[in-house]
């Protein structure tokens, strides 16, 4: 884990908890663009009230030394300096993980300026489990 800098909302060891739906975790998380992370179970199922049928899960996501550094068994993720160091665990709205260092300075005008940060995002506990596992995607399609 990085120590020189932590993250505002982030644990003494730089670790941030964050919740976000079950789907995502399992199957989008390091395979689709981006996945969002919430700071609390209420913030998600109020942006998301499909996370009441696709599960909640609560992780714990770190910036990472280097990439292919020691892993967790968790997931690998790009997320933009200001994003991972001052809102991630307090944005009520979200952040996004991005599954490429690319996606991020695509899509985040920022990143350019401040840098990309390579995450961990590793689960820590099952919140809820999915109502139906079905096909493994959210019914109303996009995010979950």
């Amino acid at each position: 884990m990085t120590t020189d800098i932590k993250p505002t909302w982030g644990d003494e060891n730089g670790v941030v908890s964050s919740y976000m739906c079950k789907i995502d975790y399992d199957h989008e998380l390091g395979n689709a663009p981006s996945t969002r992370l919430f700071p609390s179970e209420e913030a998600l199922i109020k942006a998301h009230p499909c996370a009441l049928d696709c599960g909640i899960v609560k992780v714990a996501v770190w910036a990472l030394d280097e990439i292919g550094g020691p892993s967790h068994e968790g997931h690998l993720g790009w997320m933009e300096h200001i994003e991972f160091y001052h809102e991630l665990g307090g944005a009520i709205t979200g952040n996004t993980v991005y599954c490429s260092e690319q996606a991020v300075r695509k899509d985040r005008p920022y990143a350019k300026k401040y840098g990309v940060v390579p995450v961990e995002v590793s689960l820590v506990e099952v919140v809820r489990e999915p109502a139906n596992d079905d096909d493994g995607f959210c019914d109303i399609g996009g995010e979950g």
